[in-house]
């Protein structure tokens, strides 16, 4: 049973992500440096009016900023 709801995840997974096999998805936990860490994969971006990605990923390569902060959906301003 555990290995049919393996399989149907999976079958989840790389119907709506930007990974077509299972190796292409478990590569990914390879670009995680050490024993732990998060790798965030985002997919299917959506674009601003004037054609940049909503998040911003190369001005800080710590952080993922909006690219557009003056927006509504900053929740900084309260």
């Amino acid at each position: 049973m555990l290995n049919l709801q393996f399989a149907m995840e999976m079958d989840v997974i790389l119907r709506y992500s930007p990974f077509k096999t299972d190796d292409d998805f478990f590569a990914q936990f390879d670009r995680i440096e050490g024993d732990s860490g998060t790798l965030v994969i985002v997919y299917n971006m959506k674009l601003l009016d004037n054609g940049d990605p909503e998040l911003d990923i190369l001005t800080d390569p710590q952080d993922i900023l909006l690219n557009n902060p003056e927006s509504d959906f900053d929740s900084d301003d309260g």
